[in-house]
């Protein structure tokens, strides 16, 4: 279960009929969410359906426009580590890793939503 306070207006979630649904701006609040708001697992498909490519199978690393062009690549990327946990990076995405900078291990849709926000200004699209 996702805590009210870690969620924003925008923010996908799944309920307990494993339905997708979105926090809407008329109903945000803990006691107007839909009961058992449930987060939804970063994985190779919620990457792509949020407009990221990959970048090397090999090492599934993600890549999606960055709108703000913090690196010269103009990308942010989306790698995984361990334990079911991505970190979401400013990356030379013609080198894979050799120049990035992770910020903060994620597992979550909602979490990569509101980090993307906070880099960039800007939403994170997401197409369910």
């Amino acid at each position: 279960m996702i805590k009210s306070t870690d969620l924003r207006i925008g923010n996908w979630y799944v309920n307990q009929w494993g339905e997708y649904l979105q926090v809407d701006p008329d109903l945000f609040g803990a006691d107007n969410l839909e009961s058992y708001p449930i987060p939804i697992p970063l994985n190779h498909e919620i990457l792509e359906k949020c407009g990221f490519d990959v970048v090397h199978k090999t090492n599934n690393h993600y890549a999606i426009n960055d709108p703000n062009g913090i690196k010269d690549s103009h990308k942010i990327s989306v790698f995984p580590t361990v334990n079911n946990q991505w970190h979401i990076a400013f990356s030379d995405t013609l080198n894979g890793y050799n120049d990035y900078t992770p910020t903060t291990k994620i597992q979550y849709l909602h979490q990569l939503q509101n980090l993307y926000y906070s880099l960039t200004n800007e939403e994170l699209e997401f197409k369910p």
